[in-house]
């Protein structure tokens, strides 16, 4: 009876009625006082009118650590704490503040008296941004060491997300604890709680062969009980693993429960493109249908976030540009899991199509990026379709009229991929041709001899007439390939030196 009438009060200490600082907090007060008494769903009520309290007017924070006491010996006292954590601005509070809201929930977590779930909550928070001291994360390690050889399957998921929370715990020896945990209770652990552990496990790239075998022992269970969420991270964690360590037969059932999903999100579309990418090229050939099945399911869902207004979150209209690479760059990188005869998707083929037309239309925009698309270049160069290799290599085209900069393994390989697909544009050719020489200095002489293969004949011509312009171009363009043919006669002479060998290739 108590939560509508709750729920009320809390919605309207969203509304401006405040008319002045004192009412303020204690409003703040009361919230973060009934927070300790409170269940998840009230929390959620709580934490968005305490969150525009706090962000309004940090400065007031102080004085509700001196009204609300949070006890490190008082179980519902985690919650208040983690509440706070979690209403506090990242930015603008007061580095004083901050601190002593830290050392409050140290001393909470070195208590042992708040729950796993509270704890978990508050070291997330604590921890974000990098700004927690060492001390945080050592508390965190101990009470997970504490709990992990006897926890529970609904204690596991909480540890987990702990040792996962802060960087620094990475590669804590508890990791190994909490697999070996989860091996034992792999036959009780529900679909929901598998999924949790993956993902936890998922954001480190661990690889574990005995919690790996004991999870997809529970594939067909899994995959009939489970959510897409969850069949998503547990498919992502087994592709990763070592070639003894994944049943393609589990396989098999994971991608027969994946691909029942519809309308993913760019993330989930991302991380099953990055999981089909990880599996052992030893058993593609087996997997291949799976994964042939896996490329059109995926082709759908990438066209239809290319497709989509951002507002419903899609990748068409006002995107950063950033996020537009990484996701067609993820995307196109599957090509290379199917043999070249193969035949690919009709889905997937139209999906490369819709990357095709996103690029061409943010061209400018996607070269002069901070992060110049050097990924997309190679993905769309080696797709056996024209409209793809033709996008990639007006990439590089555009690339050379901005002056874009070019490292010495990207000016190489895309000189590799430029004489390999015949194209002769001179303006492009000269681009690389500088950026290539300016860097590589140091580079081996089998790379350096392959880049100088791929220089194809008539770049300096003599016309029949030309202008006082194109004369001087000319003449430019004469001294630049001096330059660099004494570049390269003084690398292959250093050559030579250290005791290269000639050989006819």
């Amino acid at each position: 009876m108590l939560k509508p009438a709750l729920e009320r009060v809390l919605v309207r200490c969203c509304r401006p009625i405040f008319s002045n600082t004192e009412d303020v907090r204690e409003a703040m007060a009361a919230l973060l006082d009934l927070s300790a008494y409170a269940n998840r769903a009230v929390t959620k009520l709580i934490a968005k009118p305490l969150r525009r309290f706090c962000h309004k007017d940090p400065d007031t924070i102080a004085t509700l650590l001196e009204t609300v006491p949070i006890d490190a010996a008082e179980f519902s006292h985690g919650r208040r704490a983690a509440m706070l954590l979690r209403c506090i601005p990242n930015q603008s509070c007061d580095e004083v503040i901050w601190e002593r809201v830290v050392r409050i929930t140290l001393m909470g977590l070195q208590g042992h008296k708040w729950s796993l779930h509270d704890c978990s909550v508050a070291i997330a928070h604590a921890g974000r941004g990098g700004r927690h001291a060492p001390a945080l994360a050592a508390a965190a390690e101990e009470l997970v060491a504490a709990k992990v050889r006897t926890a529970s399957q609904s204690e596991l998921p909480v540890l987990l997300v702990i040792l996962t929370s802060l960087p620094d715990l990475s590669r804590s020896p508890c990791i190994q604890g909490a697999a070996d945990r989860i091996v034992q209770l792999a036959e009780i652990l529900s679909p929901a709680a598998i999924g949790q552990i993956c993902a936890c496990v998922n954001k480190i790239s661990l690889r574990h062969t005995a919690m790996a075998i004991a999870l997809q022992e529970e594939a067909i269970r899994f995959a009939e009980e489970s959510d897409l969420f969850s069949a998503v991270q547990l498919f992502s964690f087994v592709c990763q693993q070592e070639k003894d360590a994944i049943s393609p037969d589990a396989v098999k059932c994971l991608v027969e429960r994946v691909i029942e999903g519809r309308d993913l999100d760019q993330t989930t579309v991302m991380a099953l493109c990055r999981a089909l990418r990880a599996i052992p090229r030893t058993l593609r050939p087996e997997l291949l249908r799976e994964i042939t099945e896996m490329m059109e399911f995926l082709g759908v869902e990438a066209k239809g976030l290319l497709l989509l207004p951002v507002v419903e979150g899609g990748l068409k209209g006002d995107v950063p540009v950033e996020d537009v690479q990484l996701f067609i760059s993820r995307f196109l990188a599957l090509d290379c899991l199917l043999p070249e005869e193969h035949t690919r998707p009709d889905a997937y083929i139209a999906a490369v199509e819709s990357c095709v037309e996103c690029i061409t239309e943010r061209l400018e925009d996607i070269v002069s990026d901070e992060n110049p698309p050097f990924s997309i270049i190679p993905h769309l160069l080696d797709i056996n379709m024209e409209a793809a290799r033709q996008c990639g290599l007006a990439i590089i085209r555009e690339a050379a009229e901005q002056g874009i900069h070019f490292p010495t393994l990207q000016a190489f390989r895309f000189l590799l991929a430029l004489g390999d697909h015949n194209m002769k544009d001179k303006r492009v050719y000269r681009h690389l041709r500088n950026e290539f020489a300016k860097t590589a200095a140091g580079i081996p002489m089998i790379q350096l001899c392959a880049a100088l293969k791929c220089f194809v004949r008539g770049l300096v011509e003599e016309g029949e007439t030309q202008s006082l312009d194109e004369q001087v171009e000319q003449e430019l363009e004469r001294e630049d390939m001096d330059a660099f043919l004494r570049f390269c006669v003084e690398n292959l002479l250093r050559g030579f030196a250290d005791g290269m060998e000639v050989k006819c290739v």
